[in-house]
């Protein structure tokens, strides 16, 4: 990693912008990522409900049998507005933020990410900008909305039970060369939603937000798509903490995975996850 990448990440290190700020929030987000992030459940899987339900731990199968109602004006993947517009629309909904991160493109730009739920943690959103965290920018796109948002505390060692599926690791990795004939995404870069928490997490990354996907049916209705969104971040680290590997210390992401089977996507690579100080006392 070189000394600008570096220093670059640096500069939203720290910088956590709030929806229970009054201050205008720091970034924005271009037109090119007001689409609807790709994930899991725009491969077409749509298995039945019964079917979900039987690989899912109790907690979270109660939630995929919930629809939830939002009202008109409620925020939807790919609207864009100012931040003020942005931040007054998300706190009509009692939406706060919960956690942020730098997003890191291909291109190696820095985007900054804000983690939202509301106060029932029925609904949350991800928020994407065109600027890093930290920088000051006019517009806020939605970058995914999510149901039954569980937050976990990735500040302590081991996976959460309930972050983790019940379907054997083998049916992912079927659905996964389902999805890989099919052209949906690079041979390779798909696997277990189970591996990929267990593999990563002797490295300090672990599960920080989990929701599951949903979209707005004509009637303004939203209902589960047979997804879940993982966000997993190390959280204690630096990048001083592994000199031959600087990134493993402020190393997260974001995966989609399709339900019951859990085949896994990364859809982003995030760097210096943290929670903000609503996040924190969220898990006490």
């Amino acid at each position: 990693m070189t000394t600008l990448k570096i220093q670059a990440m640096q500069r939203g290190q720290g910088a956590f912008p709030s929806m229970d700020s009054q201050e205008r929030l720091p970034f924005s987000s271009d037109d090119a990522m007001c689409l609807a992030s790709p994930g899991g459940r725009r491969c077409g899987i749509a298995p039945p409900i019964s079917r979900v339900l039987k690989y899912l731990p109790l907690s979270l199968a109660f939630a995929t049998t919930c629809v939830y109602v939002g009202n008109a004006n409620a925020a939807d993947i790919g609207d864009c507005d100012t931040p003020e517009a942005m931040t007054a629309r998300l706190k009509t909904e009692g939406q706060h933020s919960v956690a942020s991160a730098q997003m890191i493109a291909p291109d190696k730009r820095l985007f900054g990410m804000i983690f939202t739920m509301s106060d029932d943690r029925k609904v949350g959103y991800i928020l994407k900008a065109d600027q890093p965290l930290g920088d000051r920018a006019g517009q806020i796109c939605i970058y995914e909305r999510l149901a039954d948002i569980r937050l976990y505390d990735a500040r302590s060692a081991g996976i959460p039970n309930a972050a983790l599926l019940k379907a054997p690791d083998e049916d992912a990795v079927a659905n996964c060369k389902r999805l890989q004939l099919a052209g949906k995404f690079p041979q390779g870069n798909c696997s277990s939603l189970n591996q990929v928490l267990h593999r990563v997490e002797p490295l300090g990354e672990r599960v920080m937000i989990q929701g599951f996907t949903v979209a707005k049916g004509p009637s303004g209705i939203y209902q589960p798509t047979s997804g879940v969104v993982t966000v997993s971040g190390n959280v204690n680290g630096s990048i001083n903490d592994d000199p031959a590997h600087p990134s493993r210390g402020i190393v997260g992401g974001i995966a989609y995975s399709s339900l019951p089977d859990g085949a896994t996507i990364l859809n982003a690579t995030l760097a210096y996850p943290r929670y903000t100080e609503y996040g924190l006392a969220a898990l006490k």
